[in-house]
């Protein structure tokens, strides 16, 4: 949502809910014993009308209830994330809201912002206060630079707390997929981690500690096309019920599974900016023997053990749903989640990954 709002130069607005929770009801009849410290009621027994904080069913009922009350008021909700909301004038989409718990992510046009009289109706339901343009949102720093057409997320907070915390698994798949491959390596260790994994962990808080201010950036004008970089590790491509024998039949498996990724996200442009439905994906392969065997469907002796299961891909680029393109090695900038790179290459691929300045 964020690359689309500043691809089309939408506002961004931050509202927040009060005990958003609350608000909903309940379906299923729920009693509850009250503690001590209640005054005469307490130890009594008490049927709880709300959805309050703490029952399993709560974020589903208020999810529910949320949902309602946008449809209610002229909204479409996305079928394939709930969370993600569109109203749409003369077949134009004037307006986006994406709901996270008690937290609401509104985008619209210059034009159609009129975001006051739907504040006013969502406020009949459950109280919603206009925090102002979004700057955080998630944990996550927004930075909007309206003339230079830029809008870049960083988690400078969260790293600084993290580097005390030791908690990097969210970083790295949020904000910085320049530590992605390092913080997976060290993972796979914590059943029984020995010095070498402290050290290890302990170079990659120092590397966030020197970057800390370092965040993706969505450059106005780069367009919503959709590119899919494939690479991956040989040795760590595992299925249990399917065993690879070769790095071309190990990435030709992780181009399936980047492009099912792709399809969703092509799937959620295609909801907030209709002009993308229908768009081809492109799939960037540096390994010549995975494009043969994606635009040939045929059987050979070294590919016919390949489970069937993976060849839906075949058919995507038949289709015209996605295209094969080779690329380089060199510029092939999947390698950052996948292997350990030289102190020359990182910063490169650091770079065309999270689009930051030369």
């Amino acid at each position: 949502m964020l690359a689309v709002a500043n691809e089309k130069g939408m506002n961004l607005n931050h509202w927040d809910v009060k005990q958003a929770y609350t608000h909903a009801t309940l379906d299923e009849e729920v009693f509850l014993k009250l503690p001590a410290g209640c005054g005469d009621k307490s130890h009594k027994i008490a049927k709880a009308e709300r959805a309050i904080y703490g029952l399993k069913q709560s974020g589903r009922q208020w999810g529910y209830h949320a949902a309602d009350t946008l449809v209610e008021n002229g909204f479409e909700q996305f079928k394939a994330d709930p969370c993600e909301f569109r109203n749409m004038v003369d077949e134009v989409v004037v307006m986006i809201i994406v709901i996270y718990v008690d937290d609401i992510l509104v985008a619209g046009s210059d034009e159609d912002w009129d975001c006051e009289e739907l504040l006013t109706s969502l406020n009949k339901k459950f109280p919603t206060n206009n925090v102002g343009e979004c700057e955080r949102f998630d944990g996550c720093a927004i930075e909007r630079d309206g003339e230079a057409g830029t809008l870049r997320i960083s988690q400078t907070a969260y790293t600084d707390s993290m580097v005390r915390r030791f908690v990097m698994m969210w970083v790295s798949t949020f904000s910085r997929p320049d530590v992605s491959f390092a913080v997976r390596a060290a993972a796979r260790h914590a059943h029984a981690p020995a010095k070498r994994h402290w050290d290890a962990i302990q170079k990659i808080l120092g590397y966030l500690k020197g970057t800390r201010d370092l965040g993706i950036t969505y450059q106005r004008g780069s367009g919503l096309g959709l590119a899919v970089y494939v690479d991956a590790s040989y040795i760590d491509t595992e299925d249990k019920q399917h065993r690879v024998l070769s790095s071309m039949e190990a990435e030709y498996i992780a181009a399936g599974e980047g492009v099912k990724e792709a399809l969703f996200v092509r799937a959620v442009l295609s909801f907030v900016a209709p002009e993308t439905s229908g768009s081809s994906i492109q799939v960037l392969e540096d390994n010549q023997g995975v494009i043969v065997l994606v635009q040939n469907p045929l059987s050979s002796g070294r590919t016919k053990h390949i489970d069937v299961r993976f060849h839906f891909i075949r058919g995507l680029f038949r289709s015209g749903d996605i295209s094969a393109k080779f690329v380089p090695t060199t510029e092939q900038h999947a390698d950052r989640l996948t292997k350990a790179l030289s102190r020359a290459s990182l910063p490169y691929h650091r770079r065309k990954l999270m689009d930051l300045p030369e």
